[in-house]
């Protein structure tokens, strides 16, 4: 089903721009994790409605869950019904490419008679209504992914590395007119690096330093002046892996927390591979 605010029902439904119910929602937090390892893409999704009315149906199984999730281009369409709030399922690589939509709905698992919630609409008055098997009973908005070749990439494919005789040993600059985020440091650097990033926690350093840095000044560049950069492939993989993370809004989230997010939280390799006691 498709949301439309403006679809007419012969009963009340809950969903957003809306008002048949006065003080409840339906919200829906849809995530997408690439597993590079195994070529899969995991989904996560969690589900929750304020109508205790609607919440009482879905636990006593006279109403559902139900997820769409579809990618026009690949032509990939797949339905998941659930009484849990939480829901998990795995992708292939394959099956996802440019827009991917996520449109959750609540439908009734049996005929339910009767149905008349507490905060509906003062404007239904005292009327009950008979719900219909496999009538919709709340409905959210939907939420949009995007995924191209580069998404199924670890980010730390849009960075290089390069060396620059121009460069002293102590220092490094981020220059952002090419396609990668691209880190030039001298030669000596670059051979010491190129060492260390084979031992964990030599690298757990370096992405709290040296990549974290570069990470956060392409962020606060394309929050300043995102069409400035828009042809460049590094800008291009950030804004859209940005925008498929729900914990973070790059218009209003500091570099430095989108940084963090993107990153997994590098602060945890410092903990498990620098910060940990020896035995």
């Amino acid at each position: 089903m498709k949301f439309d605010p403006q679809k007419a029902f012969p009963y009340p439904v809950l969903r957003p721009h809306n008002d048949d119910y006065l003080d409840s929602d339906i919200q829906t937090t849809a995530e997408f994790l690439i597993d590079h390892d195994n070529k899969k893409v995991k989904f996560n999704a969690s589900l929750a409605i304020s109508s205790e009315a609607i919440q009482e149906l879905i636990e006593s199984n006279k109403a559902n869950y139900s997820i769409i999730i579809s990618c026009r281009s690949t032509f990939f369409r797949k339905s998941l019904r659930t009484n849990s709030d939480e829901i998990e399922y795995e992708f292939n690589y394959g099956d996802f490419r440019d827009e991917v939509e996520v449109t959750c709905f609540v439908t009734a698992s049996e005929d339910i008679d009767n149905f008349l919630p507490e905060d509906l609409n003062p404007e239904f008055g005292d009327l009950a209504f008979n719900i219909e098997k496999g009538d919709v009973l709340a409905l959210d908005e939907p939420q949009i992914s995007f995924f191209d070749r580069d998404s199924f990439k670890p980010l730390a494919s849009i960075f290089s590395l390069i060396q620059s005789n121009n460069r002293s040993d102590n220092e490094f600059r981020v220059e952002l007119d090419h396609d990668d985020i691209t880190i030039a440091v001298s030669p000596t650097t670059k051979q010491m690096i190129d060492i260390a990033r084979n031992n964990p926690s030599h690298l757990a350093v370096l992405m709290n330093s040296l990549y974290f840095s570069a990470l956060v000044e392409a962020i606060n560049q394309i929050q300043q002046a995102v069409d400035e950069y828009e042809n460049n492939k590094w800008a291009s993989v950030l804004s859209r892996k940005i925008h498929n993370t729900e914990n973070i809004d790059i218009d209003t989230d500091p570099a430095y927390v989108i940084a963090q997010e993107l990153f997994k939280m590098p602060m945890l390799q410092l903990k498990n591979y620098v910060f940990k006691e020896k035995d």
